[in-house]
């Protein structure tokens, strides 16, 4: 399977389904050259006039035909998290390469996708283990959209 994951994703079945758990979210990834891609989380009601609330930078190399490197970065091109995925038989699905610790959060991080969905669980937590955003057991499924 082609490691591919530029598109656009929302969440709009899950968001109905549960809105008091899951806000509406687009996540569009976007091609820059190469193996650059630039990504930006939005909250549905602000796409497209307003701002998105996160931006991240990556980079991604194939290390065999079923798995890859990817790198992240943040808006200042400055590494932040590094994952390894490994293509399953349905998803590509990440790991952590090492302890991920963005401006003092620890983040634990699992991240899986194919051609129609894109599942994302992120959870954030402090030095003494207090979660300070992301639900743990909680993913946010994401649908492919044109």
């Amino acid at each position: 399977m082609n490691f591919n994951i530029v598109g656009q994703y929302l969440n709009q079945q899950q968001a109905f389904s549960n809105p008091a758990f899951y806000a509406m979210i687009r996540v569009i990834y976007k091609q820059i050259e190469g193996n650059k891609l630039q990504s930006e989380n939005w909250y549905e009601y602000m796409y497209p006039d307003g701002e998105p609330y996160k931006i991240q930078y990556h980079t991604y190399k194939h290390i065999t035909s079923n798995e890859v490197e990817y790198q992240c970065y943040n808006k200042e091109w400055h590494p932040t998290c590094k994952y390894k995925f490994v293509w399953d038989g349905t998803y590509w699905v990440s790991s952590l390469c090492d302890e991920c610790v963005v401006n003092g959060v620890i983040i634990q991080s699992v991240l899986k996708f194919n051609n129609e969905k894109f599942i994302a669980e992120d959870v954030g937590y402090d030095s003494e283990g207090n979660i300070v955003f992301g639900r743990s057991g909680m993913p946010f499924i994401f649908d492919r959209i044109p």
